[in-house]
């Protein structure tokens, strides 16, 4: 959330009551909330962070291990050189939401809360990015949230980079899975992780495992339980 509030793009939690539903408002809440979640990530040991990554995304195309986390940026500015906007003018720069340099391949990170990905998005960020960094090392695009559920997974994109394709509740579950053999301040921050998504309004029926069935009717979730938008005195 800090980096949000230095770069100016903070914006408290929805709530269900609120009318502001313009994109300007959408976009700092999208931002206040991949900060958030991403600078609490970043507080995870390098091999556990890529572990959450890793198990996040479906199919798990991402290498086993990723290496060691080098550097990080909350929205980079890269050169837009032979990228145009839709008037046909010349771009200024391209900024994807994040941007992780692991030792053994790079992370784009286009996260969406509220709004839609978008094809066109994906490969001005990869063509920005072969401008800034070159085509010498493996690289991959996130796209987490606001993924069309017919075509999620994985593609290629047209410049070599290949998109993966995943929501905040498999995020969501990847950290619960992982944190039942952690303890101490690694515990502790992968249940901040987990209280963020859920001040954001975003929280899994996981728990529901845990009830007793009503009437013997057994309950099944599967291995993607959907998530659902609730406020925190629902929790």
């Amino acid at each position: 959330m800090l980096q949000a509030v230095i770069r100016k793009k903070f914006a408290t939690a929805p709530d269900a009551a609120d009318d502001d539903v313009s994109a300007g408002s959408n976009a700092k809440r999208e931002d206040t909330l991949t900060s958030t979640v991403l600078g609490l990530l970043l507080q995870l040991p390098d091999k556990l962070l890529w572990q959450v990554l890793h198990q996040a995304s479906n199919p798990k195309l991402l290498p086993e291990d990723g290496g060691e986390l080098l550097s990080y940026e909350f929205w980079p500015h890269w050169s837009a050189a032979g990228i145009q906007n839709d008037d046909g003018s010349e771009r200024r720069f391209v900024e994807p939401d994040f941007f992780l340099q692991f030792a053994h391949c790079d992370l784009i990170g286009e996260a969406k809360y509220g709004s839609l990905q978008y094809e066109q998005q994906w490969s001005n960020e990869i063509r920005a990015y072969h401008n800034e960094y070159g085509r010498d090392k493996l690289c991959f695009l996130l796209a987490i949230g606001g993924n069309d559920y017919a075509s999620k997974g994985v593609e290629e994109n047209a410049n070599g980079v290949k998109v993966i394709r995943l929501e905040w509740y498999e995020l969501l579950q990847a950290l619960q899975r992982v944190s039942v053999k952690q303890d101490g301040s690694v515990k502790r921050t992968l249940q901040f992780l987990q209280q963020a998504l859920a001040y954001f309004g975003l929280a899994s029926f996981s728990f529901l495992e845990e009830l007793q069935p009503w009437n013997d009717v057994d309950l099944e979730l599967s291995a993607h339980t959907p998530l659902v938008r609730v406020g925190l005195a629902d929790i």
